[in-house]
């Protein structure tokens, strides 16, 4: 369990929840922050995820290309046009979106990259796929939409064994989606729960079963889970019958729901990362506008992290508005924006007691045999398992 923080299990303790919105920050380590900088050719960048050895995944909105950023090197993304990658394992493979020009418009395809190689992954019958999350044995979490392009499409859950998707269902509803995967093969994300309706709640997939996780008093998403199966995600806290509701950051573990509260009081957050020590990072909204890049630490402690920029920074007008990922030295990546011309850049958290990023080697030839292990043996073992169950808790046992 996270110590310091309020466990809550139902509706009738929303005053907690609100009595949690602004903790005092306890001693925490210092962070140097350093923007990443920009590939040749490129205006702004955006990282998103980040593995053990300080390498993220980027990509440059509105250009041609995805990159992987690894101890101060752009490596350029081939195949298709307009790669997005989302995420990066420890041993350098990218997930994430590829597009391509098909005869009903621009296609999103769910792709790979091992090696500067992409790999497309199965469709199957759907038109677009995205992947979201890739764990250390390369099975793949996102979502899949089947249905024709120019009207409303019903999509899925789907993890990709081997190359191969799954369809892991819905709540009920006509929308799911996966958003991230663990070492365990747990996978958490969101789904509606009636055909028609955009009320979602957050979900946890394993041995086979999509889990409801419900709510406070209202629906709830699920972005990450860590080894240990605790959900990071966002809540919606609806205090008042008839007035809006509030997204609030919140950990999920065993049945319990862990609200961590805003910068401001009665502000929206979501909880985007967490990793294994329980570190959690997302964004806070401020009454003034716009989003903070905020770290929720396992003592309870809410931190702002641009409290970390350097004077420097400041002066030049950049503030961290989201912190996509953590891994579990602690490195935190983040988007900030400079407040006069609005340029983007991914900025590296890294804190003081960690050394800074060297970079993963260039997989090469050991990352393309690796996937095609992937491809072959891990794709019959796997899909044994995920269907029937296995070890530590059965299933493909979707549990990170």
């Amino acid at each position: 369990m996270m110590r310091g923080r309020v466990k809550v299990r139902c509706a009738a303790t929303i005053g907690v929840v609100l009595g949690t919105l602004a903790v005092p920050a306890r001693a925490l380590p210092m962070y140097s922050v350093q923007s990443i900088g920009v590939p040749a050719g490129a205006e702004d960048v955006r990282g998103y995820g980040i593995n053990s050895g300080g390498q993220i995944a980027v990509s440059s909105p509105g250009g041609p290309n995805g990159y992987r950023w690894s101890g101060g090197v752009f490596e350029r993304l081939t195949g298709g046009v307009g790669q997005i990658p989302l995420a990066i394992n420890d041993a350098g493979t990218l997930a994430g979106i590829s597009h391509v020009i098909a005869p009903l418009g621009v296609q999103q395809l769910a792709t790979l990259w091992a090696g500067g190689v992409p790999f497309a992954l199965g469709a199957g019958s759907a038109y677009h796929g995205i992947a979201y999350a890739i764990n250390e044995s390369s099975v793949v979490a996102g979502t899949r939409a089947f249905g024709h392009p120019w009207f409303p499409m019903d999509h899925r859950a789907t993890v990709w064994v081997g190359g191969l998707p799954v369809d892991l269902g819905t709540l009920g509803g006509t929308y799911s989606e996966a958003r991230d995967i663990n070492e365990h093969n747990q996978v958490v994300g969101s789904s509606t729960v009636t055909p028609g309706s955009n009320a979602g709640f957050a979900f946890l997939w394993q041995a086979g079963v999509m889990i409801n996780l419900g709510g406070l008093t209202g629906g709830s998403a699920a972005y990450a889970i860590n080894d240990h199966g605790v959900v990071a995600a966002g809540l919606d806290v609806c205090p008042v019958v008839g007035r809006p509701c509030v997204r609030q950051a919140a950990l999920w573990e065993a049945d319990v729901w862990t609200p961590l509260g805003a910068l401001e009081a009665a502000a929206n957050s979501s909880a985007y990362d967490i990793n294994n020590s329980g570190l959690a990072v997302g964004y806070s909204d401020t009454a003034r506008g716009g989003s903070r890049a905020t770290l929720w630490s396992e003592e309870g402690s809410i931190v702002d992290l641009n409290d970390f920029l350097s004077p420097e920074q400041r002066a030049a007008g950049w503030e961290l508005r989201v912190a996509w990922g953590v891994n579990d030295a602690g490195q935190i990546v983040a988007t900030g924006s400079e407040s006069q011309s609005g340029s983007t850049r991914t900025f590296l958290l890294t804190p003081a007691a960690a050394q800074p990023p060297n970079g993963v080697p260039e997989p090469g030839t050991a990352a393309l045999v690796g996937l095609a292990a992937v491809l072959g043996g891990l794709a019959r073992r796997a899909m044994s398992r995920l269907l029937h169950g296995g070890a530590r808790g059965g299933g493909f046992h979707f549990a990170r």
